[in-house]
């Protein structure tokens, strides 16, 4: 996979595919995608990769960075707090222009005018900033973590580089939370919160988790 701006800059802002944004936003692949390709929520970073290739790993065209990450779950905080969907267009370009990064950096003074009047304030930057880029996985923030510059932003375990997903793989290939958690020097709880958590992200349950087979 090849994207545009640089690797290292991906590496600092993020890659993240679609299925890991719809897990934590709780949006639908297929809202994502509308909403991408009417410009709402754009994915801003190109997969420059041949079709083909594209096709042969399952890597989507598009990914996502970090700031649009964030500003996919300050959507869905929006309509979560009571914002019809038809208005959430005209508020996100109102928060726009008040500040070109309001939904990762949440500087009230910033942005407070800017949302909409049937939005409770208060509770929109509280729950935001306790969910943080989890979103409404949230819960499992004892065990993951995404960080900036760190796997290109895609869940890991909280204070370590290995990616729930390739635990999820060593768990499907071993089916032992144990032997899974000893190939990377964790415990065996960390293994089962990170299988967890991407049962969760992906919708599925663990004995039909991809690639166990």
């Amino acid at each position: 996979m090849s994207c545009d701006p640089a690797g290292n800059e991906m590496h600092q802002h993020g890659a993240l595919t679609p299925r890991i944004v719809a897990g934590l936003s709780g949006f639908s692949l297929e809202q994502l995608e509308r909403w991408r390709e009417s410009g709402l929520m754009p994915a801003s970073l190109e997969n420059r990769e041949p079709p083909e290739m594209q096709a042969e790993f399952d890597d989507p065209p598009r990914y996502y960075d970090w700031d649009d990450l964030h500003r996919i779950l300050a959507a869905a905080k929006l309509l979560e707090l009571g914002l019809p969907e038809a208005e959430l267009p005209a508020a996100l370009a109102r928060l726009d222009a008040a500040c070109a990064r309001w939904a990762t950096d949440l500087v009230p003074n910033r942005i407070r005018e800017a949302l909409p009047e049937r939005i409770d304030a208060h509770r929109f930057f509280a729950e935001r900033w306790h969910e943080g880029p989890l979103g409404r996985l949230y819960e499992y923030a004892d065990a993951v973590e995404m960080v900036p510059g760190r796997r290109s932003c895609v869940p890991v375990l909280r204070g370590r580089r290995v990616d729930t997903w390739t635990l999820l793989s060593e768990y499907c290939a071993k089916r032992d939370y144990a032997a899974a958690a000893a190939s990377y020097w964790i415990t065996p709880y960390q293994a089962r919160r990170a299988v967890e958590f991407e049962c969760a992200l992906g919708g599925v349950g663990q004995a039909d988790a991809p690639l166990c087979g």
